[in-house]
């Protein structure tokens, strides 16, 4: 009788371990390592890596977010201010994506909501990158994976004082790049 009440307990306290891993399972499957980041990483360490670029001590992050999208997916929203004659070395990885001036863009562009909220004009903007990536995590237990697209977008003021404004934004951290095949 009492080991019936063991094993019952036993039975019990294994299936309620079980439906408490599956969700750490998939939780680590998408992003535990961007979370270990997020946490133990620096601001100009994670900017360097997901941006691509070379910041130095001469360069400002005046903002810095990670947040979640309206999918759930964490981003990255950051404002820089970056020496005027430093700019190509910081960001010579987008030297070889097409770089969109205000001549490509329709003015109606300047009234998103984006450029609003960061203070961008047609007066003040001079280019932006457009970077968009394929990406995927696996699903559950890796049983199948679920594919989508990354954008990434910088864009750069006109130079004020000697320093241009750049506003970065990311999305889906966390996933991994696909491969490019």
């Amino acid at each position: 009788m009492l080991t019936l009440k063991i094993k019952r307990i036993v039975i019990i306290l294994t299936v309620i371990i079980l439906l408490a891993v599956f969700p750490i399972l998939y939780y680590y499957k998408s992003s535990i390592g961007f979370n270990i980041e997020r946490i133990t990483g620096t601001q100009q360490g994670m900017i360097n890596k997901y941006f691509h670029t070379k910041l130095n001590d001469e360069s400002l992050i005046k903002n810095f977010v990670i947040k979640k999208d309206i999918e759930f997916h964490y981003c990255i929203e950051a404002e820089l201010a970056v020496p005027e004659n430093k700019i190509n070395e910081i960001f010579a990885y987008y030297d070889k994506h097409k770089k969109i001036t205000v001549e490509e863009m329709d003015e109606d562009y300047f009234r998103a909501q984006m450029y609003s909220k960061i203070g961008v004009n047609k007066d003040n903007f001079d280019y932006q990158y457009n970077i968009f990536d394929s990406v995927y995590r696996k699903a559950l237990l890796g049983v199948s994976e679920t594919h989508t697209q990354r954008t990434s977008t910088l864009i750069f003021t006109k130079p004020v004082d000697g320093y241009v404004r750049v506003y970065l934004y990311i999305d889906k951290l966390g996933w991994k790049l696909a491969d490019k095949t």
